[in-house]
């Protein structure tokens, strides 16, 4: 099932949060600045170091279960905004 949500990373701490999160699922994120095709793992510390954190960010996982997908909304809610 592929759950895609929209958020925002306002600091280097942020960062760092939402890369240990990713790093509890079992299927792979993918983390990418809203209306371009640069594409990280959300498990890759450097990859996510590398974007553009003034950007929104899209964040699709193609969770391996129903359990996972419903969770991973709810892991990140504190990263969550609207969509663009």
């Amino acid at each position: 099932m592929k759950v895609e949500i929209f958020v925002k990373l306002n600091s280097m701490d942020d960062v760092k949060e939402f890369n240990k999160i990713c790093c509890n699922f079992i299927s792979d994120i993918d983390v990418k600045p809203v209306n371009t095709r640069f594409l990280v793992d959300g498990k890759s510390i450097l990859g996510l170091f590398s974007l553009n954190l003034s950007k929104t960010l899209s964040v699709t996982i193609n969770a391996v279960t129903d359990m996972e997908a419903r969770r991973f909304g709810y892991e990140f809610e504190k990263f969550m905004i609207k969509a663009e």
